[in-house]
């Protein structure tokens, strides 16, 4: 919602793009930024390791973390729930280089776990100790993402 209370008609979610992928935002947040009184909305990807995962990318590779719209402070974000489930029902390509693959965020997910398996996790050499692991990190990571949403 809008600060006066009125609903954004979804038709202006449709140009937006994450400024680190430049594709409809998976699972999308908002930053807010010092310049979000002014109209500034960067919508970032939030999504698991599965996908390129934007918004990890930007905290880690960053002290300060300034909008990359308005080279802004950023002090917070938060989740548009509306703007969130348009973005997530737009069609995105695989990240894989040579895949050639498009669908919804839902399609993506499953296509990555059944098409690139190996490109998720510890190699096939790497032992069952090292799978486990990788998936005991992985079921930790997913709830930790799924308490801060």
């Amino acid at each position: 919602m809008s600060q006066k209370g009125v609903e954004k008609p979804l038709e202006e979610y449709e140009k937006v793009r994450c400024p680190i992928c430049m594709e409809h935002p998976h699972q999308a947040i908002l930053l807010l930024c010092s310049s979000h009184d002014k109209g500034c909305r960067p919508y970032i990807c939030d999504t698991g390791r599965n996908h390129s995962n934007c918004f990890s990318m930007f905290r880690n590779t960053r002290k300060k973390l300034l909008c990359p719209l308005c080279r802004g402070k950023v002090h917070d974000w938060t989740v548009d729930a509306r703007a969130q489930h348009f973005m997530n029902h737009k069609s995105r390509t695989c990240a894989n280089g040579t895949c050639t693959f498009s669908g919804s965020y839902m399609d993506l997910e499953h296509h990555v776990r059944m098409v690139h398996p190996s490109d998720v996790g510890p190699s096939g050499s790497d032992g069952p100790v090292s799978e486990n692991v990788w998936m005991d990190l992985e079921n930790y990571l997913n709830q930790l993402n799924l308490s801060h949403r």
